[in-house]
């Protein structure tokens, strides 16, 4: 991506760049180290720490467990945090014909112990994050009540091909200004407890920003409040949702 600035030297127009290179980091159930390349992987936290810290528009490819049903149980969360010029983050699986599965359940009860993903890119200027072929299931708790959280000031956040699963709330967008677009995804058996938004919950600080939902699935989500049903089971918005 690149940001081309004329300057004119008499009639001699010139264009200058200011290039914002790409990298692609590589990450396994059991890397190490801080390479984060195909033949030598990092660990899904190590990636997000070099992609928030490079200075480029990052794609992290998800290689897949073969010796486990869930490819990643995490026992706490990973996170990404950085300024929108620090540049785009997309995260997907290594290989584009499956979908990686991420578990928030560590000790393998079949009840949501940690949130999985969190997201935060705040600051002037504007980002885009792509999360795509990724099964959620098994996230957040009841003092952390979503699975992933994607929180920007402004800019794109594209969520494609996803699925947010028997988590203690699923999917949260909050994002000031821009645009969220949910396609081909699915919500499926969330719940959340005084809380609105058990599958998909979008915030909107500054009410400028709006929301796409598009070929999607959203089935026996559930939001309680105590005994008693509240609002959003699948999904829950205070804003004009786009379609």
């Amino acid at each position: 991506m690149g940001i081309a600035t004329p300057i004119r030297l008499g009639f001699l127009t010139v264009l200058t760049s200011a290039l914002l290179w790409s990298a692609e980091l590589y990450v396994s159930p059991a890397g190490s180290g801080t390479e984060c390349t195909q033949s030598n992987p990092c660990d899904f936290q190590t990636a997000l720490i070099v992609a928030a810290n490079n200075s480029e528009d990052d794609t992290i490819y998800l290689k897949k467990n073969p010796s486990d049903l869930v490819d990643y149980r995490l026992s706490s969360p990973v996170y990404y945090s950085a300024e929108p010029s620090r540049g785009s983050l997309t995260i997907k699986p290594e290989d584009q014909n499956s979908i990686v599965s991420m578990s928030g359940d560590s000790n393998r009860d079949d009840v949501p112990d940690t949130k999985i993903l969190v997201v935060y890119i705040r600051g002037s200027g504007s980002a885009t994050v792509t999360i795509e072929g990724i099964k959620f299931l098994q996230g957040g708790s009841d003092t952390q009540p979503y699975s992933v959280l994607v929180r920007m000031d402004a800019g794109t956040v594209l969520i494609k091909n996803c699925d947010f699963s028997e988590s203690y709330g699923g999917l949260w967008i909050d994002i000031s200004g821009g645009e969220a677009i949910v396609e081909d995804s699915k919500f499926l058996g969330n719940f959340t407890e005084d809380l609105y938004g058990a599958g998909l919950r979008f915030t909107a600080p500054s009410g400028t920003a709006s929301l796409t939902v598009k070929n999607s699935i959203f089935s026996i989500n559930r939001a309680l409040a105590g005994t008693s049903w509240t609002k959003g089971g699948g999904l829950y918005t205070s804003i004009s949702v786009g379609s």
